[in-house]
């Protein structure tokens, strides 16, 4: 006898709404117990108005994800605020290190220049008086 009743517009829509929401969980990976079992409370939990429960729920789950990537978006802003930060600290060591550096080799650079001037011109007086000493006076 069940076979030959109608269905009314009331049940079928529950019905192929419950079918849409067991397909929808057998596609996440579900089995197929599971599937039936979660698409079950889901009716019931839902009552006629599946598919408007189940948009209220895309809605609330659509709120809390685009909170969690403004979250996390913030997060990635801050993060790059802080390397940006921190490289250029780094940046500035790195010059004032640098600064340091030149200054010492120009300062050992001067200091070998001076050094080797001073020696030339020592060993050009030396060769002054040596020569002065080995060449006998002209007589006028």
């Amino acid at each position: 006898m069940k076979e030959k009743e109608s269905v009314g517009p009331e049940q079928s829509t529950p019905a192929a709404a419950a079918a849409e929401v067991y397909e929808g969980i057998r596609s996440a990976g579900l089995g197929d117990i599971d599937a039936f079992r979660t698409a079950q409370a889901v009716r019931e939990r839902a009552g006629r108005n599946i598919k408007e429960t189940l948009e209220v729920h895309q809605g609330k789950m659509d709120a809390m994800v685009d909170g969690v990537e403004t979250r996390l978006t913030a997060k990635v802003d801050r993060g790059h605020a802080e390397l940006k930060a921190e490289t250029v600290q780094l940046r500035t060591e790195l010059s004032s290190e640098l600064k340091a550096m030149r200054k010492e080799l120009n300062f050992y650079r001067w200091g070998f220049i001076v050094g080797i001037g001073l020696v030339t011109l020592l060993i050009a007086i030396m060769s002054f008086f040596i020569g002065c000493a080995l060449i006998p006076e002209v007589e006028r």
